[in-house]
């Protein structure tokens, strides 16, 4: 009860294993498909039934489906407003069918080498050509911005294309080397997916720089911008004027955001809840919602323990007991799936269902003779190999506790594991998506900020380099460091947990 079926009799659950063996994202695909099409006849022919459906493959595949929505409306949604911007700014909409056929050929060629290369677009670096999108736009915005102000000075169009392009040229090189380097900082990430986002995003940097220096100004060759006013020059000039009349002010307003920053960064904490990343409207969330309320719930830890034996051998299996009735005097434990209790149905039931004698068998030869008899009762095709390995020296036990965040969840498996150590008759493993995920946020955290950092100096030593000053360079950490540092700082004071998605944003920066 509990897992399979709650207290009232009104939900039920239906625990399918997938094998996912040879090509994984080709079998969990087709075991979602033919979930969807069976979960539909079953809505078709009892209505009065709610089918939901979860699961590790659920959750791979609702990614995968979020990022195809994402990417087929929110993509195309960002790229118009921001030409639309672009229009309005440099009041040119020649301009921005310029701005729009180098963000159309960068993106491109990327998403080409990316698969040329043998990528794959993940859930986690589909964020890529969002990114690669935003900064190819800078780009071309850097260029278009001196060539139109170029052109209305009365400069001929061939003239102002070159002078445009040498002015900028070197800045724009050096901002997208600073870029590419901060996203390869996420190399240092303990997340594969991650590393291909922060890769994927630096070759598309470069394409992007390519494709402004080299395509826009062709396209400006043939159809060249009428020189309208500049609403970005006008603007920018203005806001130069007031900074430097209310030099003092911007200071000591900025010592102060810093303050509030620094108290806000205290109150981060390292933590995650993957089930928090699907909003409540996706059905997937849905189903979790419902089983975390009518069932035993999705957070697990799975725990193989190897006996130096057998695991028919009578000390063996009261320890497994033993471990199995701690785990139930946790306060977050739901539901234990352990073989022991199949044993001591099979004891009872062998002893005229008394229910005295719901126990672990008195000796190992019993405990061997029940084991021989379960699985002789199964039916063709099925084993117990889901929960005792072949050669009967190893069980499975898996535990399914409340929703619990990834802080909680090491917090227990710590706990879990005092108690499992003390334990003379078994070595133990744990494993499971949820304690994996819990622990890859954790390291990964820490492994961003090592790479951050290292980012950080690699791009002082380049700007250096570029400024010809070793003051400038070094002063020129600061703008790069500030808006992360207040951007969580902020997000402590609103939101205080950091979660694996947001630790790779200090590489934006």
């Amino acid at each position: 009860m509990g897992r399979l079926l709650n207290n009232e009799a009104s939900v039920t659950a239906v625990n399918v294993l997938v094998n996912v063996r040879g090509k994984p994202a080709s079998a969990e695909h087709n075991a979602v498909q033919y979930a969807y099409a069976l979960s539909e006849e079953l809505r078709r022919e009892y209505p009065q039934l709610d089918v939901y459906l979860l699961g590790e493959v659920m959750a791979n595949a609702t990614f995968n489906e979020l990022y195809v929505q994402d990417t087929t409306t929110l993509l195309p949604l960002m790229v118009l407003l921001i030409l639309l911007l672009a229009m309005f700014a440099l009041k040119s909409a020649v301009a921005s069918i310029h701005i729009l056929v180098v963000v159309i050929v960068s993106e491109t060629a990327s998403i080409g080498l990316i698969g040329w290369l043998g990528g794959a677009l993940t859930s986690p670096s589909s964020a890529a050509p969002i990114i690669i999108v935003t900064l190819a736009i800078a780009d071309c915005v850097h260029l278009l911005t001196h060539y139109l102000r170029f052109r209305q000075e009365g400069i001929l169009n061939e003239d102002a294309i070159a002078k445009s392009v040498d002015r900028n040229a070197k800045a724009i090189f050096y901002t997208s080397l600073t870029t590419i380097i901060g996203f390869l900082s996420l190399n240092a990430s303990d997340s594969p997916p991650f590393r291909d986002l922060g890769n994927f995003v630096a070759l598309g940097v470069m394409m992007a720089f390519l494709f402004s220096v080299l395509l826009l100004p062709l396209l400006l060759m043939f159809f060249p911008c009428s020189p309208w006013g500049n609403l970005i020059q006008i603007t920018w000039k203005a806001w130069i004027d007031m900074c430097h009349r209310n030099a003092r002010s911007i200071v000591a307003l900025t010592v102060m955001i810093l303050l509030g920053s620094v108290y806000g960064l205290k109150k981060n904490d390292f933590n995650d809840d993957w089930i928090a990343y699907f909003d409540e409207s996706v059905s997937f969330r849905q189903a979790v919602d419902i089983s975390e309320q009518h069932l035993s719930g999705t957070t697990t830890l799975e725990y193989v323990l190897t006996s130096q034996t057998r695991v028919t051998d009578p000390v063996y299996l009261r320890d497994v007991e033993s471990f199995t009735q701690y785990l139930y005097s946790l306060p977050q434990t739901r539901h234990v799936f352990i073989f022991t209790d199949v044993l001591k149905r099979l004891n009872r039931n062998m002893n005229g269902d008394d229910p005295a004698e719901y126990l672990i068998p008195k000796n190992r030869e019993l405990a061997a003779q029940y084991l021989l008899l379960y699985e002789m009762s199964l039916p063709f095709g099925l084993d117990v190999t889901n929960q005792i390995n072949l050669d009967k020296t190893a069980m499975r036990i898996m535990v399914t506790f409340k929703n619990l965040s990834s802080t909680q969840l090491i917090s227990l498996e710590n706990e879990i594991a005092v108690h499992l150590n003390k334990v003379e008759s078994f070595d133990f493993f744990v494993t499971s998506p949820s304690s994996m995920f819990a622990h890859l946020s954790h390291n990964n955290i820490r492994s961003m900020l090592i790479g951050t950092v290292l980012a950080m100096i690699l791009i002082a030593f380049v700007l250096m380099f570029a400024l010809k000053s070793v003051k400038l360079g070094a002063l020129s950490v600061i703008p790069n460091v500030l808006p992360a540092f207040v951007a969580f700082g902020v997000w402590g004071l609103w939101v205080s947990e950091i979660n694996l998605g947001l630790s790779i944003v200090a590489s934006a920066y």
